[in-house]
């Protein structure tokens, strides 16, 4: 049984032994996994991840994603204070609405990822767990350049900071900055708002 941090509402997720991911495609490369509760509907934190162009709202190293159709996508990455940037398509490969999506990088990509993520709403309006699960496979298997270059110096913190940026998001309507204030660009009516989508 997985322990609830009450006070931050945060799980530090290991995973089951014998647990091989959702889709094969997270069984290769660097792995991360993390969890939250955020206390909306699952339904409801599904259609807002759902709309990818949402993420680089929360997940702030992600510069911008492009949408090209319903499973395609364009993914920019930044890192080390935007002079390091990665981009790579991007297909959806599994989506329950509501319930779990996955998607992965197309083959040939500069970047080889994968990522799941699981929304289980919880009873008696408990709220509801946002598991995530990503893997990075870098071209030539060269894991520590890419960690050090691409994902900076602790990508499961930044993975835990990233879901506690979308608690906020999702509960409040904005996400808070480094000194703890709303920060307006990235509230949700924006992010809900196809026409202030910036790309």
């Amino acid at each position: 049984m997985e322990r609830i941090d009450d006070k931050s509402s945060a799980i530090d997720v290991a995973p089951p032994a014998g647990r091989t991911g959702i889709h094969p495609d997270l069984d290769e490369g660097i792995r991360h996994e993390a969890a939250i509760v955020i206390m909306r509907p699952a339904d409801e934190v599904y259609q807002f991840w759902r709309q990818l162009e949402n993420l680089p709202r929360f997940m702030w190293r992600l510069e911008n994603i492009s949408v090209n159709s319903d499973t395609l996508s364009h993914w920019t990455y930044k890192a080390l204070k935007d002079t390091v940037r990665v981009e790579w398509d991007s297909v959806i490969v599994q989506d329950e609405p509501g319930k779990s999506l996955s998607w992965k990088s197309v083959d040939g990509s500069t970047v080889s990822h994968a990522g799941t993520v699981t929304f289980e709403e919880q009873p008696f309006q408990r709220g509801t767990i946002v598991r995530i699960e990503l893997s990075y496979n870098p071209p030539g298997g060269r894991l520590t350049d890419f960690v050090q270059r691409v994902l900076g110096e602790s990508p499961q913190t930044m993975l835990k900071e990233d879901l506690r940026r979308l608690r906020w998001l999702m509960e409040t309507g904005v996400v808070p900055t480094t000194e703890g204030q709303p920060h307006g660009e990235r509230g949700i009516t924006d992010a809900l708002n196809p026409a202030l989508h910036h790309h």
